[in-house]
């Protein structure tokens, strides 16, 4: 795709030698679908199946195969919830398959179980809850999960009708009546709606600006909301969530002169150090033996001269 020498030169300031723009902004965009997939890789693998060569994962009789198709079912179980439905090395053929499930559109993630798991209470409570995702693709696989479970949903994102929209808005906001559960696009629903029917959100995966994020949950806090107001956040550990995290606090604290409800356009870019610090080249390298030694005698040699003088 590109070489780590284009990376380091384009994320890092490396390299002894300089890029043509156009060479510039192709490495760039490289690297942003990098980052797209590891998000949504996040949230549901069928989100990125398109992008990846399934026949790369088939099983052949190799013994080689056998251990890497093993240790990858393993990772992948244990970031389910449901490990049994997971596991299964008998065959090479049953190896293939549920490799292929993950990427199924039907099969729960670990954030769509979640995501069930943590609304239950809510629903079984009487409180409605308002479920945010800026991938359609993913509202329609948990909507897909709401209708077994027999849950009353609706849903709103950009290919729905104005006059449609203010429908299932109204019939969301009715008290003990209506859906429970509100689907909204990120996109399509930050802003104009007033859904004080509900009083959760879900934020089922983080976006780069905080601001639009802010916005979402506007929706349920504003004037007219009777119930204390629930914001939850789904991260998974130890992945490319928890950098994206992190980099939303720190642009949120930019954003204090930002009027409320306006997204900062500096805020929706991504600059050179905050990909740095995603892919984690913000850390110092680690020190051979001739550095230490090197910055050993450099700190000898401009050691300040002290001298203690009496206090008065």
């Amino acid at each position: 795709m590109f070489s780590n020498f284009h990376f380091l030169y384009l994320v890092g300031g490396g390299g002894g030698g300089k890029i043509g723009e156009a060479e510039y902004f192709k490495v760039y965009s490289c690297i942003l679908v990098l980052l797209l997939r590891l998000r949504q890789a996040c949230v549901h693998m069928s989100l990125t199946k398109d992008a990846i060569d399934m026949d790369a994962f088939k099983v052949d009789d190799d013994e080689t195969d056998k251990v890497i198709a093993a240790e990858f079912e393993a990772s992948f179980a244990n970031m389910s919830l449901d490990e049994s439905g997971l596991v299964d090395t008998s065959e090479n053929k049953g190896q293939n398959k549920q490799i292929e499930k993950v990427f199924q559109r039907e099969y729960a993630s670990t954030k769509v179980v979640a995501v069930l798991e943590r609304l239950k209470p809510i629903i079984e409570n009487g409180d409605k809850c308002v479920i945010v995702s800026q991938w359609t693709s993913m509202l329609s696989i948990i909507e897909y999960h709401l209708k077994l479970s027999n849950t009353k949903y609706t849903s709103i994102t950009g290919n729905v009708k104005a006059e449609e929209r203010q429908y299932r808005v109204d019939s969301f906001n009715k008290r003990n009546f209506g859906p429970s559960v509100m689907l909204l696009s990120l996109t399509a629903g930050g802003v104009g709606l007033n859904l004080v029917g509900g009083n959760h959100l879900f934020m089922v995966d983080l976006h780069w600006n905080p601001a639009l994020e802010l916005q979402a949950c506007d929706r349920i806090h504003r004037l007219g909301q009777t119930k204390n107001v629930f914001i939850h956040k789904f991260v998974c550990s130890s992945t490319i969530e928890q950098r994206v995290l992190q980099l939303q606090e720190k642009k949120t604290q930019l954003a204090t002169s930002v009027l409320e409800g306006a997204a900062s356009k500096k805020l929706t870019k991504l600059t050179k150090d905050e990909l740095m610090f995603l892919f984690e080249l913000d850390k110092p390298a680690p020190t051979t033996q001739k550095t230490r030694a090197a910055t050993a005698l450099a700190n000898a040699n401009s050691q300040p001269t002290t001298s203690s003088q009496p206090t008065a």
